[in-house]
C-alpha cells in the first residue's frame, strides 16, 4: 500500500507542513480473531505472540533491547495482532509496524500524547487492492520525544463523531478515531506505527512496545493548542 498522502484541493486531507514518503507497502488483516494459529501461518505473518483479551498485550516479538516503551494499546485491548514486525508486508521502512484485526467502528486511542499534524477523513470503508492505495483515512501525531505515530485505515466520517482537528494536543489514551477499512486493505484492521521525523514525510519505523491498555476515559476531550 502506498501512503503518499497527496493533499490537494478537495482531497479531504489536512497536513501541517509535512509531506509523507511516496510509498509504503502494506497488506491486510485476517477477518476473524483466531483462537489458535498454526506455526506455518505464524511464520508467514512474522508473529509468534498476539493480543489476548484475557491476559493483556504480549511483548511484541523480534524487538531490540532499545525498543521504546510507554505506548498503550490503541484499541484498549480489542482485536488481535494480525501482522507484527518484519511480517509479510512489514519490511524496509515498515519494519516495525503493526496491524490489528478488528471490526469497523472500534474506538482508536492515542498510544502516546502529542500534536495532530495530519488527518484525513474522506474515503469509504470498501478496502481493495493496489488501486485504492491512496484512498485511506488517517490520523498523524507528533510526540514530544521527537517521533511521530500514524493510525491508518480509519473509518469514514470519524470526524463527525470526534471534534479533532489540526494542531490539537491529545493525551495518551484520548479517543482520536475509529477503525475502518479504507485504502489498500483486504479486511477491516488498524495499522499503527511509530516513525522518525523525516523531511520527506513518513520516516523509518522505530521499534516500540505496547505494554498496557490506555487509562483515560473512553471519550476524553480533545484539547486545542494554545
Amino acid at each position: 500500500m502506498s501512503l503518499s498522502l497527496a493533499c490537494g484541493l478537495g482531497s479531504g486531507c489536512s497536513l501541517l507542513s509535512v509531506r509523507p514518503a511516496p510509498s509504503m507497502p502494506e497488506g491486510g488483516a485476517f477477518p476473524d480473531p483466531p483462537t489458535s494459529m498454526p506455526s506455518l501461518l505464524l511464520n508467514r505473518l512474522g508473529v509468534k505472540q498476539w493480543f489476548d483479551n484475557r491476559r493483556g498485550t504480549h511483548p511484541l516479538t523480534d524487538l531490540p533491547s532499545t525498543a521504546m516503551k510507554g505506548y498503550c494499546h490503541p484499541l484498549q485491548g480489542k482485536g488481535f495482532l494480525s501482522q507484527g514486525t518484519r511480517g509479510n508486508t512489514h519490511q524496509g521502512r515498515m519494519k516495525y509496524a503493526y496491524d490489528f484485526g478488528v471490526p469497523i467502528g472500534m474506538p482508536v486511542y492515542a498510544m502516546q500524547g502529542g500534536r495532530v499534524i495530519g488527518l484525513r477523513d474522506k474515503y469509504p470503508d470498501k478496502g481493495g487492492r493496489r488501486r485504492n492505495a491512496e484512498k485511506f483515512n488517517f490520523i498523524w501525531l507528533e510526540h514530544s520525544n521527537g517521533v511521530r505515530s500514524a493510525y491508518i485505515h480509519l473509518q469514514q466520517n470519524f470526524k463527525k463523531k470526534i471534534p479533532i482537528k489540526l494542531n490539537d494536543w491529545v493525551r495518551t489514551g484520548d479517543l482520536i478515531g475509529y477503525s475502518g477499512n479504507s485504502g489498500w486493505s483486504s479486511a477491516p484492521h488498524l495499522h499503527v506505527e511509530v516513525h522518525s521525523i523525516s523531511e520527506s514525510g513518513f520516516g523509518q519505523t522505530l521499534p516500540f512496545e505496547i505494554v498496557s491498555k490506555c487509562h483515560n476515559t473512553p471519550f476524553a476531550s480533545v484539547r486545542q493548542a494554545s
